[in-house]
């Protein structure tokens, strides 16, 4: 949650930061469960890793691409007016004003693409993990099995 809240993408990268945080954490963590030698911590942590990355953050990935990519100026207007519409509600409500809720078209094809990168990187990433996994756990099992 704290890699998704901290999600930023830098001007002219194609990814953002949650990607490589996310996975960063998952990697740290089965490693540490890896270097203890213990087959149910590894399974646990590895069943662990598996609930978070298809549970929370699939659906962070998938409600980001479900907003969509704004097909035509219409649409974009029609968000704008939305979006316009909930944040005066808001404001009268709250006695403030912040326009952080309208994006340009711009911003929400960026945000689109980015997204669609970061679906792309996590495929990569989910793929590197499988083959060092398998390799990490031959290694132990191996080392388990020729040590008795």
């Amino acid at each position: 949650n704290k890699a998704v809240a901290m999600d930023t993408c830098e001007k002219g990268q194609l990814t953002s930061s949650m990607v490589d945080d996310v996975f960063y954490i998952v990697k740290k963590c089965i490693g540490r469960a890896l270097s203890s030698s213990s087959i149910d911590c590894l399974c646990a942590m590895i069943n662990h890793s598996i609930t978070e990355l298809e549970s929370e953050f699939r659906e962070i990935l998938g409600h980001k691409l479900r907003v969509g990519f704004p097909a035509t100026p219409f649409q974009d207007f029609q968000r704008g007016v939305t979006s316009a519409v909930s944040l005066m509600q808001s404001s009268l409500q709250q006695g403030k004003f912040d326009p952080k809720g309208i994006e340009s078209t711009d911003e929400a094809k960026q945000s689109f693409l980015v997204t669609l990168n970061n679906v792309e990187a996590c495929s990569e990433n989910i793929m590197t993990l499988k083959k060092t996994l398998e390799s990490d756990c031959s290694e132990l099992l191996s080392q388990s099995f020729g040590g008795e």
